[in-house]
């Protein structure tokens, strides 16, 4: 038996009749309606005759007309024949030339690639997209934080602590000297001081900066020859250096110091923190620094909290520390320069800034942070986010006091008040000892009067007997000889 002509799916009457079971089933009970969305589908996709067209004057097709909107089902769901809408079959030009032609299904179109990209989903239609939460920088005209914890030198402020410092440092590594020690609290901004000389520096001067302070000596020669370029990143994990000794890592530094000769070059080792080097880590490089003493092509410089100078009291380190032509000491802000700190930050970060501190706000700055770079950045940071978070363009003491509130940072106590706190507590000291006297007089009462009446019942001891006083012997008085007398009986 010939095959019949495929028939579409918008006029297969066993489809339509299936996919309106399947729409009412979803539809949690409703009465079923299979008449109107199937006389929908037959209205959006006439039947396509297989009969040979007649010949007729050529007339201009009407508009095709809009599809009838198809009424929703009860709960809100839209009917699945209206997800599902049929596609009008081919035009065919021609009758097919015999029953097995007409079967034969139509060359598929060429399979195209998806995408690269994913395809978005229903999910991804209905969530909004994300926005990027705005931060008081672009709230305060600012492209980026003033006040942050990174030691871009940019941000330095030329105090006269800082310039001190820097002109020590700068005179030091032109007179080639060979160790410098720069000392200074807990965020004076000494790394950034040192980033700001080694960008004043010329092509003959190699630097190297050592960070980590807890590194071995190994560790710390190997820094400073990746520095230098004497060797690569990968020659410490695969190469020739991977698991060098100690005495071959020094051994390569002073070939490369001895090269600088030649080029008329210097070199400059920056180790950072190094109050935290062990003893026999700070001994290496003291050991290493009078090797290259007399050569002058190679200068340390310590950098450290003030107990770098007790570390190098030490026995063994004392010639180290003599050697140090520079010590420098990096004091606090003055209140003046605290004014000056924060105006010359906020200019760094934007040329645009809408915000201004109130004169009490910088006042108070002073007063909490002592005049200390990182707790000033700390304040500021956290005053110009309360101040967003207010819509507030003016920093007023009050921000301050919040910020420092949710900091934890307090006052630091001046020299007379730390003087009266001393005071106050020996005082306290001696009322308790007083007191625990006074309470084991009590306790002890029976036991010390009986004590008291034994030391009062016991004798006295004999006084020795009284030393018998002589009296001194006087010679007698020698005779005047007569003027008339011989000299002989004068003897």
């Amino acid at each position: 038996m010939d095959d019949q002509p495929t028939k579409p799916l918008a006029d297969d009457s066993a489809f339509l009749d299936s996919l309106g079971d399947l729409d009412q089933g979803l539809d949690d009970g409703a009465p079923k309606r299979r008449s109107a969305p199937r006389a929908t589908v037959r209205q959006l996709t006439p039947k396509v005759s297989s009969a040979t067209p007649r010949t007729s004057a050529p007339t201009t097709a009407p508009p095709p007309a809009a599809p009838p909107v198809v009424p929703r089902q009860p709960g809100g769901r839209r009917a699945l024949l209206d997800l599902f809408p049929p596609t009008p079959g081919p035009k065919q030009s021609a009758p097919p030339a015999s029953p097995r032609a007409a079967a034969a299904p139509a060359p598929r179109p060429p399979a195209q690639r998806p995408p690269a990209s994913r395809r978005p989903s229903l999910s991804d239609a209905l969530t909004p997209p994300v926005a990027a939460k705005p931060t008081y920088e672009t709230f305060y005209g600012l492209s980026e934080p003033p006040f942050g914890a990174g030691s871009d030198p940019r941000f330095l402020y030329h105090s006269n602590a800082h310039d001190r410092v820097a002109q020590d440092f700068l005179s030091a590594i032109r007179r080639h000297d060979g160790v410098v020690i720069v000392t200074g609290d807990v965020g004076m901004g000494k790394t950034m001081l040192c980033r700001a000389v080694l960008d004043q520096l010329d092509r003959r001067t190699l630097t190297s900066f050592v960070l980590d302070p807890f590194a071995s000596i190994e560790d710390i020669l190997k820094t400073i020859l990746v520095d230098f370029g004497v060797i690569s990143r990968a020659d410490l994990t695969g190469g020739r250096l991977a698991n060098a000794s100690r005495t071959e890592l020094t051994t390569a530094l002073r070939e490369f110091l001895a090269s600088l000769v030649a080029l008329q070059a210097f070199a400059v080792v920056i180790i950072d923190d190094a109050h935290n080097l062990a003893a026999d880590v700070l001994d290496q490089i003291r050991t290493i620094s009078e090797a290259e003493a007399e050569s002058r092509l190679l200068q340390i410089v310590l950098v450290g909290q003030p107990r770098l100078l007790q570390v190098l009291r030490r026995t063994n380190l004392r010639a180290f520390a003599q050697r140090a032509a520079v010590r420098s000491v990096l004091d606090p802000l003055d209140d003046e320069e605290v004014i000056g700190y924060v105006l010359h930050r906020l200019a760094v970060a934007g040329t645009n800034t809408r915000v201004e501190f109130e004169d009490p706000a910088l006042a108070r700055l002073a007063v909490l942070s002592g005049g200390v770079p990182r707790i000033l950045n700390l304040l500021c940071d956290r005053a110009l986010t309360l101040g967003y978070e207010g819509s507030a363009s003016v920093i007023d003491r009050a921000l301050i006091d919040r910020g420092a509130e949710d900091l934890d940072i307090a006052p630091p106590e001046s020299q007379m008040r730390r003087l009266a706190r001393a005071t106050m507590t020996i005082a306290v000291l001696v009322v308790l000892m007083l007191a625990g006297a006074a309470a084991a007089a009590l306790v002890f009462h029976d036991r010390l009067e009986q004590t008291l009446r034994r030391w009062e019942a016991q004798p006295s001891a004999p006084r020795p007997p009284l030393p018998r006083q002589t009296t001194p012997f006087t010679p007698p008085p020698t005779p005047t000889p007569a003027p008339d007398q011989p000299a002989s009986l004068r003897k």
